[in-house]
């Protein structure tokens, strides 16, 4: 009889464990699907906001790329075309600026000359104005944003260009130049 109660016992002890186990094996199943849920809508929400990215960035770069190509081809003899590509990196995107002449990407920063990258960021200054949030008043000051753009020739386009830059956008521009010289449009006030 000690032997049968002490099974009992012991049966019951394994029974308690067994229904122990079923409830967190229940409760582990619960949390499981409901992981599993806020899984699927956690990626359905990344896929939206990747879409939602994708068009934000094309339609940044398509606004950013036609002003600065517009006057990389208003300054230039041998016009370039700006571009930027935007890559998935570590979870991230990542933006490069490339410039294009003749079918050939070029780096900006090495493989064009000190005059088309004064003209592109003039025109990146003029594009960031331009999209704003909130807007800004239309009002941009230089010094020498020009300064490597070398000839007679080239800084008549420039000139051209900020005044129709400026009628079309209605942008105000303040340029410190050191020659009087220089971009003689507008209003000229020498010091």
């Amino acid at each position: 009889m000690c032997s049968l109660s002490i099974l009992r016992k012991h049966l019951a002890k394994l029974l308690g464990e067994r229904e122990h186990l079923e409830r967190l094996s229940q409760e582990t199943q619960q949390k499981l699907s409901c992981a599993k849920h806020r899984e699927s809508t956690a990626l359905e929400a990344q896929k939206h906001v990747q879409e939602l990215a994708e068009t934000v960035q094309s339609t940044a770069h398509s606004q950013i790329a036609a002003v600065i190509t517009r006057c990389l081809q208003a300054v230039s003899d041998d016009p370039y075309e700006f571009c930027i590509k935007f890559e998935q990196k570590r979870g991230k995107t990542e933006a490069d600026a490339t410039f294009i002449k003749e079918g050939h990407e070029l780096d900006p920063m090495c493989e064009a000359g000190g005059g088309v990258a004064d003209t592109a960021a003039f025109a990146a200054q003029i594009t960031n104005l331009l999209l704003a949030k909130p807007q800004r008043r239309k009002f941009l000051i230089f010094d020498e944003p020009f300064r490597n753009l070398h000839g007679a020739h080239f800084r008549a386009k420039v000139g051209q260009m900020i005044e129709e830059l400026s009628h079309e956008l209605g942008i105000q521009f303040l340029l410190f130049t050191s020659d009087d010289t220089d971009l003689p449009i507008g209003k000229v006030v020498s010091l």
